[in-house]
């Protein structure tokens, strides 16, 4: 298989890496299709080659951590290189791979917690640096919740990261309120606080016994302390899709195939 080059990547993912490279804390919202993972690799590469960066761990869903990155990363000429270890399956198969060197770690979101006990055991308290010094958080809409277990126990090894960057295309499905865990990992509560009680009182306001609404400036005053670290594309305008055309094209079937299996064909 002929390997893809770095000259091959588009100008809008060009400019996300260059956005990552030069945010030690950034954001990226971006559409399925606009390649969110080539894009970090990327910068991630950069990063480790200019020193920037020991170590880098990802943090997905099971199916992502074992099935995209990996693939992926061998696809492409700059990338290729990148070793990786994969934090998965019983907790010795899980500590061994932390403690095994790597480029890149692979790690799903139902083992954030054990991940940053065992961070805390075999470094952190023995002051010995961790094996990584910045953290991908891929489809991170999973932090939204910053009162989860998970949220909670990252937040203790969030001062070891020195370069972090969230990926997603949906960051606010459920509205604004979905922001605060996404961004509390991501910078550390510098824009959106560090409290959630604290932020849903600054831009909520209670409706009854059960019922929260947003002020009228809260999307705006949000959009504004989180846009310096926020870059958003859709794939409507900068990858768009040719019209759809539709060509239909009759056949004629012989008498004797009419009606015979039809259920399972394809034409």
């Amino acid at each position: 298989m002929k390997l893809m080059t770095p000259d091959l990547l588009h100008d809008y993912q060009k400019k996300a890496v260059n956005f990552q490279c030069t945010h030690p804390h950034s954001m990226l919202w971006l559409d399925p299709g606009l390649g969110k993972t080539i894009t970090t690799l990327t910068s991630v590469t950069h990063l480790i080659k200019s020193g920037f960066l020991r170590g880098v761990v990802i943090v997905a869903p099971i199916r992502v951590i074992r099935l995209v990155w990996r693939q992926e990363a061998a696809k492409w000429e700059h990338t290729k290189h990148l070793k990786f270890s994969m934090v998965a399956g019983t907790k010795d198969q899980r500590t061994r791979a932390l403690l095994r060197p790597a480029d890149i770690y692979l790690v799903n979101y139902e083992n954030m917690q054990w991940m940053s006990e065992t961070l805390q055991t075999y470094f952190i308290k023995k002051d010995r640096p961790i094996p990584f010094n910045g953290v991908v958080w891929d489809e991170i809409s999973k932090c939204k919740n910053s009162a989860t277990n998970r949220v909670k126990a990252i937040r203790k090894v969030l001062p070891h990261f020195d370069w972090t960057t969230g990926l997603t295309g949906t960051p606010a499905s459920n509205g604004y309120k979905d922001l605060h865990g996404q961004f509390l990992v991501v910078d550390k509560g510098e824009r959106l606080g560090t409290s959630k009680t604290a932020f849903r009182t600054r831009f909520y306001k209670k409706v009854g016994p059960y019922k929260e609404v947003a002020y009228e400036d809260t999307e705006d005053t949000i959009k504004k302390l989180i846009g310096d670290i926020t870059l958003e594309m859709s794939a409507e305008d900068y990858n768009p899709l040719p019209d759809l055309i539709v060509n239909n094209i009759e056949i004629e079937m012989p008498d004797g195939l009419h009606g015979i299996g039809m259920e399972n064909s394809v034409v």
